[in-house]
């Protein structure tokens, strides 16, 4: 990965939409295949299965520091600069004043394992609008074909690993 290019839990999760998608053309009510399967397993990823949440305000040790002006300063700070390079507000250590629950924020940069840095300057941090907007996609079809819940979590290896760390609640 390139510096300053962002990490791929974003790109990881949106491609999820397009594999549930393409699942769901091939069968409309399918069983979960490897895709389906796969996507699932990104998903589970991003809400916590490997011990931390990637998703503001969801599930085990969330990002407390997500780089966004919405959510980076005090209501009482007027104007408010957010996250620009050199501002308070991107350099204080404390926990975001308000909590954007549901934001996917970026995740571990490539090649950095599951390191995610909860720091507002840190790529690891950013969100963007197309980086949810797969995610929630994927979300909201993941959560309308529960039977696949079922099937993945009977799959050997790493799915069936990944399926059963999470709440069955979720699925």
């Amino acid at each position: 990965m390139q510096p300053g290019a962002r990490a791929p839990l974003p790109d990881t999760t949106s491609a999820g939409l397009l594999l549930l998608l393409y699942s769901a053309a091939l069968d409309p009510a399918p069983a979960a295949g490897p895709p389906a399967c796969w996507a699932r397993a990104q998903l589970r990823y991003a809400l916590g299965a490997a011990g931390r949440s990637l998703v503001v305000g969801w599930g085990p040790d969330p990002p407390l520091r997500a780089a966004s002006p919405a959510a980076s300063c005090a209501a009482s700070v007027r104007p408010c600069n957010g996250t620009r390079a050199g501002s308070a507000a991107l350099a204080a250590a404390a926990p975001n004043p308000h909590v954007l629950v549901g934001a996917l924020v970026a995740g571990p940069a490539a090649g950095a394992g599951d390191a995610y840095k909860d720091v507002r300057a840190a790529p690891d941090a950013a969100l963007s609008l197309d980086a949810g907007s797969g995610f929630a996609g994927a979300l909201a079809l993941a959560a309308a074909q529960r039977d696949w819940a079922a099937a993945c979590d009977a799959r050997p290896g790493l799915v069936g690993a990944l399926g059963a760390r999470l709440p069955r609640r979720l699925w």
